[in-house]
């Protein structure tokens, strides 16, 4: 039993681990855009802001491409692209900002949920101790999402207001997803379930 559990923990840390890293480099990203901008000229620095498009007319073919190999000249649409532009002071120090709590919350969760694995580890489930620490990372990963969900529409209105292409539209990231408040409300969920759990047992205990 212990093994599957060490091995489950293993798959469940490398996975949170690649997720976390998707949605950091964005926020790395915007975090050295903005340390690099205090070192150098502000005429000389940019920032690199992700633009996701859709042709204005559902179905249309706006762009082409040329086929190096043959020549041939290919319809096509631009879907996404990263844009070069000045930077935004206010921008680039949110993004700064968050780069940090993001890190911050990140590790914390970790660590959060080593405990519980050690813990579940020594047959300490049903514990309050544990509680605590499944509503700490329930927490946590609600701060995640409202980090990612405030870049996504700052980002939005920022392309939105300085950016318009001809025959497209701007719509928000497609990487953008609930996954992060799913799970942070599941472990309140399962924080709350443990918590009664052991309030029935405590009341029990009293009866007896």
């Amino acid at each position: 039993m212990k093994k599957r559990l060490l091995v489950i923990t293993f798959v469940i840390i490398f996975a949170f681990g690649m997720q976390s890293g998707f949605l950091g480099t964005s926020f790395v990203r915007g975090f050295m855009d903005g340390w690099n901008s205090h070192d150098s000229n502000p005429t000389e620095h940019v920032m690199f802001l992700d633009v996701h498009l859709t042709p204005e007319v559902s179905g249309s073919t706006v762009g082409q491409l040329i086929n190096e190999k043959t020549g041939e000249v290919i319809p096509a649409n631009i879907r996404s692209a990263t844009l070069s532009m000045a930077p935004d002071s206010l921008f680039l120090t949110f993004e700064t900002i968050s780069a940090f709590i993001l890190i911050g919350t990140i590790i914390m969760i970790a660590v959060y949920f080593i405990k519980i694995v050690v813990a579940v580890n020594r047959s300490i489930v049903f514990d309050w101790i544990n509680v605590k620490r499944i509503r700490y990372m329930g927490i946590g990963l609600l701060v995640v999402f409202v980090l990612d969900f405030g870049n996504f529409i700052y980002s939005k209105i920022l392309v939105d207001r300085l950016i318009e292409i001809e025959g497209y539209r701007t719509i928000g990231d497609e990487s953008f997803s609930f996954l992060y408040f799913i799970l942070g409300l599941s472990a309140l969920l399962i924080a709350e379930v443990f918590a009664i759990g052991l309030r029935l047992r405590e009341e029990q205990e009293l009866t007896i």
